[in-house]
């Protein structure tokens, strides 16, 4: 669809007006569908035609802020033996110097896993997680992979996800040959990321990995919902610099384009009301959650093939001083009820002897549901039942909590969070949410250190481990964030960023 603008729609229009009126008719649309009554409605589909067509300020090429890891990140990526990656003076992935995160852009990736009793390695080392944030002035692109299982080859295939469509969008958004007008446009390029990214990993031998990659624009129009007049957010946030619109003839309102495969997600921080949105919410609707199955991934999962079953395109309108995020599921896992045993799964199951509730049905037929006692013990409190629409809305309404709250604490009335404040509210909040579990095992490994068990002592110790567990809340995981706070950088701040480090332009990708 992408061609189906500019030269194309002009030859189009000179033969036939038919093509103009359609055209006309499709835009106006998309802009009938972004003045819905609901600020948060996700627009969703597989392919860029299925995507809202809003034209976006051309897009700037100078890069202001890039970080990535985790441990080095893309920079670990050996690509070519002549040009180590690694090398602080390489580009990679089409920019030179990652080591650049900054307030209105950052990311992290860790472990939540238990120390090793002998070492102070984690369990599930290496992180098989990775992430980028590219950050211009008025555009961003971030991207989080997750590796499946645990290993050196997993971590590969992750890297190379993130390099593959970040060096790609990189190289298309600088160059002046590929006309990047709209929201259609973008989304084009994103899903061709994604093939390169697929190439890349089965090239250099991974596996499986997840990936999310989300574009933030800056867009040209404001649709009809949102006005003309002031930034009812610009100005709010600390520091932030007011890109209102008034004499400088931008839109100060955002899209955020996101292209998901896998249990990846994208949630957006809405400044205005204080609340958390999933923007990928589309991709798992109605889906039964199924924690050991992350619903598609890229690389070699069928042959060379990757499963592109769950992927998703998505698009949400965003207002300066929004925080967009990015998470592996050890992050957004951890913020489910079940897992933090404080429901259990909606199940419709027939047991013998075991407790049963009903809850009665639209038409007015009941169902009888097995409630598993959260330790095992008939004597434990009844859990709430959640479906998996309740168990995803709780996700976004224990961020808004968590968020609201710190909120209060950290800022005065009238200031927002930014990118890096976020990043780590959120990762102080799963560490904690995994303590528990965390320290059991460790402690476990401590006792246990330089004993010799036989195998059915160790069978006994692990079936023991393993109920005493089920009960605990929280996840062990890899856990990966990566934020942008969408704002304008006007040219002094521009040239005041570049100043601080120099970046190189996007002739030589490697």
């Amino acid at each position: 669809m992408a061609t189906l603008t500019s030269s194309t729609s002009t030859r189009a229009a000179t033969t036939d007006g038919r093509f103009t009126r359609i055209s006309r008719s499709f835009m106006s649309a998309c802009k009938r569908l972004l003045s819905s009554t609901d600020p948060n409605q996700v627009f969703s589909g597989r392919t860029a035609v299925d995507m809202p067509l809003l034209p976006i300020v051309p897009l700037e090429t100078d890069v202001v802020g890039a970080c990535t890891g985790p441990n080095g990140g893309l920079r670990q990526l050996e690509l070519n033996k002549d040009t180590p990656t690694h090398d602080k003076d390489a580009t990679v992935a089409g920019v030179k110097n990652w080591n650049r995160p900054t307030q209105y852009a950052d990311g992290i990736a860790l472990t939540l896993y238990d120390h090793k009793a002998t070492s102070q390695e984690h369990n599930g080392d290496p992180i098989a997680d990775a992430f980028g944030i590219v950050y211009r002035p008025n555009s961003c692109i971030l991207a989080v992979a997750d590796g499946v299982n645990w290993g050196i080859k997993p971590r590969q295939a992750a890297r190379c996800a993130v390099h593959g469509c970040i060096s790609h969008l990189n190289l298309k958004f600088c160059d002046p040959k590929c006309k990047i007008r709209d929201t259609q446009d973008v989304f084009h390029q994103m899903l061709r990321s994604f093939d390169v990214a697929q190439k890349l990993i089965v090239e250099k031998g991974g596996t499986t990995t997840t990936l999310c990659l989300a574009v933030v624009c800056e867009l040209a129009e404001q649709p009809p919902r949102w006005g003309g007049g002031t930034d009812t957010g610009a100005g709010r946030g600390g520091g932030i610099v007011d890109s209102g619109g008034g004499g400088t003839g931008r839109s100060s309102r955002w899209g955020l384009c996101t292209v998901s495969v896998g249990d990846s997600l994208c949630f957006l921080w809405r400044s205005e009301t204080n609340e958390v949105v999933e923007v990928t919410s589309p991709m798992h609707q109605g889906v039964e959650r199924n924690f050991r199955d992350c619903g598609g991934c890229l690389g070699a999962d069928v042959g060379d093939h990757p499963d592109l079953s769950n992927l998703c395109c998505c698009f949400v309108p965003m207002m300066d001083s929004d925080v967009v995020f990015l998470t592996s599921d050890g992050v957004s896992d951890n913020f489910d009820a079940v897992i933090l045993r404080e429901a259990v799964d909606y199940k419709p199951v027939v047991v013998g002897g075991a407790t049963t509730a009903t809850e009665t049905q639209g038409g007015g037929a009941s169902t009888s549901v097995f409630h598993v006692p959260v330790d095992g013990m008939e004597s434990s409190p009844p859990l709430p039942y959640l479906t998996p629409e309740q168990r995803q809305r709780m996700i976004t309404m224990k961020m808004t909590a968590l968020l609201r709250r710190h909120l209060t604490q950290l800022k005065e009335p009238g200031e927002t969070f930014t990118a890096t404040e976020i990043k780590e509210v959120i990762t102080n909040y799963v560490i904690q949410a995994s303590d528990s579990k965390r320290r059991i095992l460790e402690k476990t490994w401590i006792d246990e250190k330089g004993m010799e068990l036989s195998s059915s002592e160790r069978r006994a110790r692990d079936k023991e481990l393993s109920r005493k567990l089920k009960s605990i809340p929280g996840k062990l995981d890899h856990a990966t964030i990566a934020a942008y706070k969408a704002h304008r950088l006007l040219p002094a701040r521009t040239k005041y960023f570049r100043s601080q480090s120099v970046d190189v332009r996007l002739s030589s990708i490697k």
